[in-house]
């Protein structure tokens, strides 16, 4: 492309080809130059990227911050406000965001004082209850606590919630960044960073469905279950138990016994005695639970083969 140059001494004016004043530039620029260029613009993408998790991590405050000074100045106006802290402003916080994102799963703060985590959320479908996972909102503490898996584990069993989520502004230093959550209790509960929002979905949407087909296998259990006499309904309760295996254990601990007793020697007299009373106290339990399972029509021929199978 051509353009007109004027000369600012003698206003004489003449054509010049700019397309070739830049192909002229461009051939001076060596390799080095262009691959420094080019690394220059993968440090700066680094950068960039980040300064926005920085960003993501102050707005993120900042949201906390905004809302604490607005109670705050509630307070100047009437003193029967108390000042919320920024403990319960995160929770509130993050109850908006699982609302909306999930608006089909009804969420519910559980108040300060009462026993659970910091919200539930109700897993449904066609307005049918299928199971629910229990939150626990954690902000403004230097470093995560165990402590939070145990108590978040006990509210679990006691109100019947299939999974939990700790969020937190910290994670374990032992976290390796790269993962989008920490799993605890055999996948029974996770923990993720507050300011990781797509982390968040990502577990939640996951533990939704997996609650949804969790209870659909449930409901063709109970159908198979149905068809079932009662004996044979015994016996499957049975083996889905723990039953099974306290049998089993409480035969392999009489067997050892046993074996102990025999290789102890006769001037061992105490240790003898001691040996056989625990060997009558373990088989006078396993009697009484196998004479439990008789009483429930349980085919004790298949009791039996369990254990065979199954001794040390």
């Amino acid at each position: 492309m051509e353009i007109n140059i004027e000369c600012p001494k003698c206003n004489h004016t003449f054509k010049k080809n700019i397309d070739e004043i830049n192909t002229k530039f461009a051939s001076k620029i060596t390799e080095k130059e262009r691959e420094e260029i080019r690394e220059e613009g993968k440090k700066q993408g680094l950068k960039e990227g980040e300064e926005g998790r920085k960003k993501d991590r102050e707005k993120y405050k900042k949201e906390i911050e905004k809302v604490s000074r607005v109670a705050q100045s509630s307070v100047k106006k009437s003193e029967k406000l108390s000042i919320p802290d920024k403990g319960k402003i995160a929770e509130k916080l993050l109850e908006e965001y699982l609302n909306s994102k999930f608006p089909d799963y009804p969420t519910e703060q559980i108040l300060s004082g009462k026993a659970g985590g910091d919200i539930i959320m109700s897993i449904k479908e066609n307005n049918e209850l299928m199971g629910s996972i229990y939150f626990e909102s954690k902000y403004g503490y230097d470093n995560f606590q165990g402590e939070w898996v145990d108590k978040l584990k006990q509210d679990m069993l006691r109100d019947n919630a299939n999974y939990g989520v700790i969020v937190s502004t910290v994670l374990p230093a032992s976290h390796n960044s790269d993962e989008p959550y920490i799993k605890y209790k055999d996948g029974l509960i996770y923990a993720v960073e507050t300011d990781k929002k797509p982390n968040i979905y990502s577990i939640v949407d996951r533990l939704a469905d997996r609650i949804k087909r969790e209870y659909r296998l449930k409901k063709i259990d109970e159908k198979r279950m149905h068809n079932l006499t009662d004996n044979e309904k015994n016996a499957v309760s049975f083996i889905k138990s723990e039953n099974p295996q306290l049998l089993i254990d409480l035969h392999n601990e009489i067997k050892k016994s046993e074996d102990d007793l025999d290789s102890i020697g006769t001037s061992h007299t105490k240790t003898q005695t001691l040996l056989k009373k625990q060997i009558k106290q373990k088989r006078a339990t396993f009697k009484d639970f196998y004479e439990k399972l008789d009483l429930l029509d349980i085919d004790l021929g298949k009791v039996d083969d369990v254990i065979e199978k199954n001794k040390s």
